[in-house]
């Protein structure tokens, strides 16, 4: 639990779980995600999360074609 209280943990998981949600089209059927938080990621906001995983779904996306 050192990421911080479960509050900030949740509210990372739903955003977290949201931008992907968003983004799942572009990623193959078969790819798991394992998100581990880093202390510095408790100051990252909606918008800054979404385009760090824009970026991975543009690296993704140049190498296969999503579902």
């Amino acid at each position: 639990k050192r990421y911080g209280p479960s509050v900030q943990r949740n509210l990372f998981k739903r955003h977290i779980r949201e931008v992907f949600r968003l983004s799942r089209c572009h990623f193959p059927c078969y790819v798991d995600f394992l998100v581990k938080p880093r202390k510095m990621a408790r100051e990252a906001d909606f918008e800054l999360l979404a385009q760090e995983f824009e970026r991975l779904v543009t690296q993704w996306s140049s190498d296969e074609k999503g579902c």
